[in-house]
Protein backbone atom coordinates (compact mmCIF):
# COMPACT_ATOMS: atom_id res chain seq x y z
CA UNK A 1 0.00 0.00 0.00
CA UNK A 2 2.78 2.42 0.94
CA UNK A 3 4.73 1.63 -2.21
CA UNK A 4 1.64 2.33 -4.36
CA UNK A 5 1.13 5.65 -2.62
CA UNK A 6 4.83 6.51 -3.13
CA UNK A 7 4.61 5.63 -6.83
CA UNK A 8 1.54 7.81 -7.22
CA UNK A 9 3.20 10.75 -5.49
CA UNK A 10 6.40 10.41 -7.52
CA UNK A 11 4.41 10.14 -10.72
CA UNK A 12 2.38 13.23 -9.85
CA UNK A 13 5.56 15.14 -8.95
CA UNK A 14 7.23 14.13 -12.19
CA UNK A 15 4.16 15.17 -14.18
CA UNK A 16 4.09 18.58 -12.46
CA UNK A 17 7.80 19.00 -13.16
CA UNK A 18 7.33 18.18 -16.84
CA UNK A 19 4.39 20.58 -17.01
CA UNK A 20 6.51 23.31 -15.43
CA UNK A 21 9.36 22.72 -17.89
CA UNK A 22 7.02 22.68 -20.88
CA UNK A 23 5.34 25.86 -19.64
CA UNK A 24 8.72 27.58 -19.21
CA UNK A 25 9.85 26.52 -22.69
CA UNK A 26 6.56 27.66 -24.16
CA UNK A 27 6.86 31.05 -22.43
CA UNK A 28 10.44 31.44 -23.70
CA UNK A 29 9.39 30.61 -27.27
CA UNK A 30 6.53 33.11 -27.06
CA UNK A 31 8.90 35.74 -25.71
CA UNK A 32 11.34 35.14 -28.60
CA UNK A 33 8.51 35.45 -31.11
CA UNK A 34 7.32 38.67 -29.49
CA UNK A 35 10.87 40.07 -29.51
CA UNK A 36 11.29 39.23 -33.19
CA UNK A 37 7.97 40.82 -34.10
CA UNK A 38 8.81 43.91 -32.04
CA UNK A 39 12.18 44.15 -33.79
CA UNK A 40 10.51 43.92 -37.18
CA UNK A 41 7.99 46.54 -36.17
CA UNK A 42 10.76 48.93 -35.06
CA UNK A 43 12.66 48.34 -38.30
CA UNK A 44 9.52 48.95 -40.36
CA UNK A 45 8.86 52.21 -38.49
CA UNK A 46 12.45 53.32 -39.10
CA UNK A 47 12.25 52.52 -42.81
CA UNK A 48 8.96 54.43 -43.10
CA UNK A 49 10.64 57.42 -41.45
CA UNK A 50 13.60 57.26 -43.84
CA UNK A 51 11.32 57.02 -46.87
CA UNK A 52 8.95 59.75 -45.72
CA UNK A 53 11.47 62.27 -44.39
CA UNK A 54 14.46 61.79 -46.69
CA UNK A 55 14.75 59.19 -49.42
CA UNK A 56 11.26 59.66 -50.93
CA UNK A 57 11.35 63.47 -51.33
CA UNK A 58 15.02 63.39 -52.34
CA UNK A 59 14.41 60.70 -54.97
CA UNK A 60 11.60 62.78 -56.47
CA UNK A 61 13.89 65.81 -56.81
CA UNK A 62 16.93 63.98 -58.21
CA UNK A 63 14.80 62.02 -60.71
CA UNK A 64 13.23 65.30 -61.82
CA UNK A 65 16.68 66.88 -62.20
CA UNK A 66 17.95 63.96 -64.27
CA UNK A 67 14.99 64.35 -66.67
CA UNK A 68 15.56 68.11 -66.90
CA UNK A 69 19.27 67.68 -67.66
CA UNK A 70 18.45 65.13 -70.37
CA UNK A 71 15.94 67.58 -71.87
CA UNK A 72 18.55 70.36 -71.82
CA UNK A 73 21.12 68.09 -73.49
CA UNK A 74 18.60 67.00 -76.10
CA UNK A 75 17.75 70.59 -77.05
CA UNK A 76 21.42 71.59 -77.30
CA UNK A 77 22.25 68.47 -79.31
CA UNK A 78 19.37 69.15 -81.73
CA UNK A 79 20.50 72.78 -82.02
CA UNK A 80 24.06 71.71 -82.82
CA UNK A 81 22.89 69.25 -85.47
CA UNK A 82 20.36 71.62 -87.06
CA UNK A 83 22.21 74.04 -89.36
CA UNK A 84 19.05 75.93 -90.40
CA UNK A 85 18.14 76.52 -86.76
CA UNK A 86 21.60 77.91 -86.04
CA UNK A 87 21.35 80.28 -89.00
CA UNK A 88 18.11 81.78 -87.67
CA UNK A 89 19.20 83.93 -84.72
CA UNK A 90 15.68 84.11 -83.28
CA UNK A 91 15.34 80.33 -83.28
CA UNK A 92 18.85 79.99 -81.90
CA UNK A 93 18.26 82.35 -79.00
CA UNK A 94 14.89 80.76 -78.25
CA UNK A 95 16.36 77.24 -78.18
CA UNK A 96 19.23 78.26 -75.90
CA UNK A 97 16.90 80.19 -73.59
CA UNK A 98 14.61 77.17 -73.30
CA UNK A 99 17.54 74.84 -72.62
CA UNK A 100 18.82 77.22 -69.95
CA UNK A 101 15.39 77.35 -68.33
CA UNK A 102 15.52 73.59 -67.77
CA UNK A 103 18.89 73.99 -66.09
CA UNK A 104 17.29 76.73 -63.97
CA UNK A 105 14.71 74.19 -62.81
CA UNK A 106 17.55 71.88 -61.79
CA UNK A 107 18.92 74.72 -59.66
CA UNK A 108 15.48 75.11 -58.05
CA UNK A 109 15.37 71.35 -57.36
CA UNK A 110 18.81 71.60 -55.78
CA UNK A 111 17.56 74.29 -53.39
CA UNK A 112 14.67 72.06 -52.36
CA UNK A 113 16.96 69.04 -52.03
CA UNK A 114 19.23 71.05 -49.71
CA UNK A 115 16.23 71.69 -47.45
CA UNK A 116 15.36 67.99 -47.45
CA UNK A 117 18.95 67.06 -46.57
CA UNK A 118 19.19 69.74 -43.89
CA UNK A 119 16.10 68.53 -42.05
CA UNK A 120 16.49 64.82 -42.82
CA UNK A 121 20.25 64.30 -42.49
CA UNK A 122 19.79 62.09 -39.44
CA UNK A 123 17.84 59.58 -41.57
CA UNK A 124 20.72 59.20 -44.03
CA UNK A 125 22.43 55.80 -44.18
CA UNK A 126 26.11 55.96 -43.27
CA UNK A 127 27.24 54.65 -46.66
CA UNK A 128 25.33 57.44 -48.47
CA UNK A 129 27.08 60.28 -46.60
CA UNK A 130 30.13 60.72 -48.92
CA UNK A 131 28.00 61.12 -52.08
CA UNK A 132 25.55 63.40 -50.25
CA UNK A 133 28.46 65.52 -49.00
CA UNK A 134 29.84 65.79 -52.55
CA UNK A 135 26.39 66.88 -53.73
CA UNK A 136 26.25 69.57 -51.03
CA UNK A 137 29.70 70.80 -52.04
CA UNK A 138 28.70 71.01 -55.72
CA UNK A 139 25.53 72.95 -54.90
CA UNK A 140 27.43 75.40 -52.67
CA UNK A 141 30.13 75.85 -55.30
CA UNK A 142 27.54 76.65 -57.98
CA UNK A 143 26.00 79.23 -55.68
CA UNK A 144 29.29 80.90 -54.73
CA UNK A 145 31.24 80.64 -57.97
CA UNK A 146 28.49 81.13 -60.55
CA UNK A 147 25.30 82.56 -59.04
CA UNK A 148 27.25 85.00 -56.83
CA UNK A 149 29.96 85.56 -59.46
CA UNK A 150 33.03 84.50 -57.44
CA UNK A 151 34.53 82.48 -60.27
CA UNK A 152 37.95 80.92 -59.90
CA UNK A 153 40.67 81.29 -62.54
CA UNK A 154 39.80 79.14 -65.56
CA UNK A 155 42.68 76.70 -65.09
CA UNK A 156 41.38 75.83 -61.58
CA UNK A 157 38.47 74.08 -63.30
CA UNK A 158 40.64 72.04 -65.69
CA UNK A 159 42.32 69.06 -64.07
CA UNK A 160 45.00 68.77 -66.77
CA UNK A 161 46.09 72.37 -66.15
CA UNK A 162 45.66 72.33 -62.36
CA UNK A 163 45.65 68.80 -60.86
CA UNK A 164 45.28 70.16 -57.32
CA UNK A 165 42.37 72.44 -58.26
CA UNK A 166 38.76 71.76 -57.26
CA UNK A 167 37.65 70.94 -60.82
CA UNK A 168 34.25 71.79 -62.28
CA UNK A 169 31.24 71.45 -59.98
CA UNK A 170 28.35 69.36 -61.26
CA UNK A 171 24.71 70.42 -61.08
CA UNK A 172 24.04 66.89 -59.86
CA UNK A 173 26.29 63.87 -60.34
CA UNK A 174 24.82 60.72 -61.93
CA UNK A 175 26.38 58.69 -59.10
CA UNK A 176 24.31 60.60 -56.51
CA UNK A 177 21.10 60.16 -58.51
CA UNK A 178 21.71 56.42 -58.83
CA UNK A 179 22.60 56.05 -55.14
CA UNK A 180 19.38 57.73 -53.96
CA UNK A 181 17.28 55.85 -56.51
CA UNK A 182 18.77 52.49 -55.47
CA UNK A 183 18.48 53.24 -51.75
CA UNK A 184 14.79 54.13 -52.06
CA UNK A 185 13.95 50.95 -53.98
CA UNK A 186 15.92 48.84 -51.49
CA UNK A 187 14.09 50.39 -48.54
CA UNK A 188 10.68 50.03 -50.21
CA UNK A 189 11.39 46.36 -50.91
CA UNK A 190 12.57 45.71 -47.35
CA UNK A 191 9.55 47.49 -45.91
CA UNK A 192 7.25 45.48 -48.17
CA UNK A 193 8.89 42.28 -46.99
CA UNK A 194 8.49 43.23 -43.34
CA UNK A 195 4.86 44.18 -43.85
CA UNK A 196 4.20 40.89 -45.67
CA UNK A 197 5.90 38.88 -42.92
CA UNK A 198 4.03 40.40 -39.97
CA UNK A 199 2.38 37.17 -39.03
CA UNK A 200 5.43 34.96 -39.52
CA UNK A 201 8.76 34.59 -37.79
Amino acid sequence: MLSEWLKTMLSAGFGAGVTAVVTALSWRAQRQIQDRLAGRSRRADYLRGQIEHLYGPLAFLVESSECLIKTNDSILRAYTENASGRADSEKRDGAIDTANRYVGLVVENNKEAMKVLRTGWGWLDHEDIPDAAQYLTDVHRHTVEFAEGHKLPLDFYIEELCPSGPGTPSFIRPRFIERIRTALVRKQNELGGLAGAKGSV
